[in-house]
């Protein structure tokens, strides 16, 4: 029998056609389509240092930041980034009160007690103003009200990292955040931008652009959601963001009313299977595996069911 007729645009159409949507992100325009071809192929992309806007080295930024400290909460994820790390210190190690309520603050943000953390973190903020972790602590609080849902004293509280701490990136990343909690997704969106592209070799500046790139898919607007996800690729392929970047550009592909192509998805999420069952790293552990092939059957189902 013949394939069943698909209701979407050929796919070399829409690779064409994407250099007549891709929006400018840090001053460079990013081969998309080219990197689309690749993946789409099973070819290897060739990583690359990313750049600041205008082109800088990201060693020589204009504004020098401090080293973030030991307990920098600048980890996205909790569990895979920054729970290990809490649980080996104790409070009895603490050598002085604001340390003492900064691990103790900590120690129950991770146990989900998260009233009980801020409650610390504030404690340390008003006797401790001072205080070597307040930066940290600022981070945890505004982390702790966000389970909390409360947004806005969230970003009240990431209003005390200046800019040249070295926890200013992940306080970018967390206001990004507290503006897509209070329905702002145009701001969320430019916060999650200049924290990639500011500061583009921070642990969190994958994860901001996977954040842009989900939240640009909500707006239907698949072209910039297309670019941020495949800049994780281009420049981050060696990070465990990685599996989310084939992920969104697999279901941007399927989902997005400007760029739709099932068999551009198709052809992502096979690869991301073939990435798994190869054992590659990043891609055979992926949480995102079991969706990824519930994706590609709905797919098969859906739009394939009469081919050969």
């Amino acid at each position: 029998m013949k394939k069943a007729t698909l209701l979407v645009a050929v796919s070399g159409i829409i690779l064409l056609g994407l250099a007549a949507h891709r929006p400018h992100i840090s001053g460079e325009v990013v081969p998309t389509e080219e990197i689309i071809k690749k993946i789409i192929s099973g070819s290897k992309v060739s990583g690359e240092t990313p750049t600041l806007p205008g082109g800088e080295n990201p060693d020589t930024q204009q504004k020098p930041i401090e080293k973030a400290t030991a307990d920098s909460p600048i980890a996205a994820d909790d569990e895979k980034k920054n729970a290990a790390a809490s649980k080996n210190k104790s409070i009895k190690e603490s050598g002085t009160a604001d340390e003492a309520l900064f691990k103790t603050g900590v120690e129950f943000y991770h146990a989900e007690l998260f009233d009980a953390a801020v409650k610390s973190f504030s404690e340390l903020k008003d006797k401790h103003p001072q205080s070597s972790n307040l930066h940290s602590a600022m981070i945890y609080s505004a982390r702790a009200r966000m389970r909390l849902r409360d947004y806005k004293k969230a970003a009240e509280d990431l209003k005390a990292v200046p800019a040249e701490s070295g926890e200013y990136p992940a306080a970018l990343f967390y206001r990004a955040e507290t503006q897509y909690g209070l329905g702002k997704r145009t701001d969320a969106v430019s916060l999650f931008y200049q924290a990639a592209s500011q500061y583009p070799q921070t642990p969190l500046a994958d994860d901001s652009l996977i954040r842009a790139s989900q939240i640009l898919l909500e707006e239907q607007k698949g072209p910039q959601a297309l670019e941020a996800a495949v800049r994780v690729v281009r420049y981050y392929g060696d990070r465990e963001t990685v599996d989310d970047a084939y992920f969104m550009i697999g279901q941007i592909y399927e989902r997005d009313p400007a760029l739709r192509d099932v068999e551009i998805s198709r052809k992502v999420y096979r690869v991301f299977i073939r990435k798994a069952e190869a054992g590659e790293k990043h891609f055979k552990d992926s949480p995102l595996l079991r969706r990824v092939k519930r994706e590609l059957t709905s797919l098969e189902k859906r739009y394939f069911k009469y081919e050969r």
